[in-house]
């Protein structure tokens, strides 16, 4: 049927074909969008993707604009042979440590709010977190995202994590979820300064929909 139809499709009408070599999208089964099979884009994110914890990766499938299935890996990255890794044998100090996390908790803001259509408030969360230094206070950001409503519309239609997910995950989720586990604790210089791991307990949150926010901003 090549060549036939109004355009060269190889169909009649706006049916079938194969045009620019690509299967034009028919409503051959049922899809959630709009009704059309539309063709699936594979793609992999990370193991340096910044949103994600190093060394993780995703495998994802994409059908127009909706998500199709994803799979999870994670890969050994980190080799102490390797130049752009040798920094990381060397002492650093707590404060350059502590600036990084604070900074790489505003650039996971950032998306979030970004995704959540505040750009003015996501804008300011980049801005902090490239300016960051030990005598810049959050008050006015914290302040602000109380206003927009923030913490409630991240917590509409969430799951929950029970406590075997949430010490998988560790990190902010575990110490969510109660768990006072922190690598900081077993590292001496940590230990000097009388670091101890903030936890949430169940006075200082309160539930949103299926969530509960704290309300310490502690990371």
């Amino acid at each position: 049927m090549e060549g036939e139809g109004d355009f060269g499709q190889g169909g009649e009408g706006m049916m079938g074909g194969v045009p620019y070599g690509r299967p034009m999208a028919m409503n051959m089964q049922e899809d959630i969008s709009d009704g059309l099979t539309l063709d699936s884009l594979t793609f992999r994110l990370g193991p340096f993707f910044m949103a994600f914890p190093p060394g993780m990766a995703a495998e994802v499938t994409l059908q127009g604009i909706w998500f199709s299935h994803g799979k999870r890996s994670w890969s050994r990255i980190r080799n102490a042979s390797t130049r752009c890794f040798q920094r990381s044998e060397a002492p650093v100090p707590i404060a350059e440590i502590e600036l990084a996390r604070a900074r790489h908790h505003l650039q996971r803001l950032y998306h979030a709010l970004h995704l959540a259509g505040l750009e003015a408030l996501s804008l300011s969360s980049l801005r902090l977190a490239h300016g960051l230094s030990t005598s810049s206070t959050l008050d006015g950001l914290r302040r602000r995202l109380v206003r927009s409503g923030f913490f409630h519309l991240a917590a509409v239609g969430g799951g929950v994590l029970n406590t075997e997910q949430a010490r998988q995950f560790g990190g902010p989720a575990a110490r969510a979820a109660g768990l006072a586990d922190d690598l900081r604790s077993h590292d001496a210089g940590y230990r000097r300064l009388g670091f101890s791991p903030y936890a949430r307990t169940e006075e200082e949150s309160r539930p949103v929909g299926s969530k509960s926010w704290t309300k310490s901003n502690n990371p």
